[in-house]
């Protein structure tokens, strides 16, 4: 995927931004996710080169936030917070009881791919 000329020119506005073009990173990983729904290796590649760093650095910054995706996405993601005071409260039955609700399969996605359902802490 391309990043579009539209994109670019967004990113580089918001390089201008900031002391060092690194920092803007954050901002472009939105605005390419924005335009493609996820963050390709090939994408990644490309915003490496704007930035002036190796494709591994982007990938780990995409692996890094849960905000960020490397592959297409349900459209819907559901996630419930399941650390210690959530637990206490019933995250977790409740994380179970829409498992079996929306029939989520391994991956957390329903069967028409439609809905994610996954956990994280708040």
């Amino acid at each position: 995927m391309v990043i579009s000329a539209e994109a670019r020119a967004r990113i580089e506005a918001e390089i201008e931004k900031y002391p060092r073009k690194r920092g803007a990173l954050l901002p472009a990983l939105h605005i390419v996710q924005g335009e493609f729904g996820h963050v390709s290796a090939e994408t990644a590649r490309s915003l490496a080169e704007i930035f002036e760093i190796l494709p591994i650095e982007v990938m780990e910054v995409i692996s890094f936030y849960n905000m960020f995706f490397d592959a297409p996405q349900p459209r819907y993601h559901v996630h419930v917070c399941t650390n210690l005071p959530c637990a206490l409260r019933g995250a977790r039955v409740l994380l179970r009881e829409l498992e079996q609700h929306l029939g989520v399969d391994q991956s957390g996605n329903t069967a028409g791919g439609r809905i994610h359902l996954g956990h994280e802490e708040c």
